[in-house]
């Protein structure tokens, strides 16, 4: 049975309606976007994920840590073309170094290009094991892509009501204690777009 944020996350996409030249999806190999919207029509749909994901559905077009700009930059030389859209979802928790990723995300999209990114709020730990580094406040990701350069233009909040938070953190309490201090958000997905 599906999580609570990943029904909202499903239901979330399921009202998207994508009709584009390009997409690039990071860390689609686990479940690809192209599959979970109300309408996705896309010339181009790449996916860029790590080299060895803890679960696959679909090959990575593209194999590499979205915090290696460098790499990043390796991709542009060699042919990549920056996407109309830009799909991050849960993958944020899993940075260390949520600047570069950010950066690196930015440099994938098209002047006037929209991504949509997910953030953990109240989630506990998750596989894989030892990788799940970060969660974030609504404020803090905002400021973190503002700081990047890109525009938040909305924040869809996944509400949660106390029993199914508490429920929900009794069934992996040997994992972590969390308190849900930011009252009833148990995450988010943001959109934003390129400016400059």
């Amino acid at each position: 049975m599906a999580s609570a944020w990943r029904q909202h996350l499903e239901n979330f996409l399921k009202t998207l309606e994508i009709e584009c030249e390009s997409v690039i999806d990071i860390g689609g190999s686990q479940l690809p976007v192209s599959s979970r919207l109300k309408k996705f029509i896309v010339k181009d749909y790449k996916i860029i994920d790590l080299p060895d994901p803890h679960e696959t559905k679909r090959k990575a077009d593209y194999s590499l840590d979205i915090q290696d700009t460098f790499a990043i930059l390796g991709l542009k030389r060699a042919g990549l073309k920056e996407a109309n859209v830009v799909f991050c979802l849960e993958v944020s928790e899993y940075w260390v170094n949520p600047v570069s990723a950010l950066k690196s995300i930015k440099e994938l999209m098209r002047k006037g290009g929209v991504l949509f990114i997910s953030f953990h709020w109240t989630y506990p730990v998750h596989k894989p094991t030892g990788k799940d580094y970060l969660r974030y406040s609504v404020d803090g990701a905002k400021e973190l892509l503002k700081y990047v350069g890109l525009k938040v233009e909305e924040v869809y909040p996944h509400r949660i009501d106390s029993d199914e938070y508490f429920n929900f953190i009794e069934k992996f309490r040997y994992k972590a204690d969390y308190n849900n201090k930011n009252g009833d958000v148990g995450g988010f997905i943001i959109k934003a777009k390129k400016i400059i």
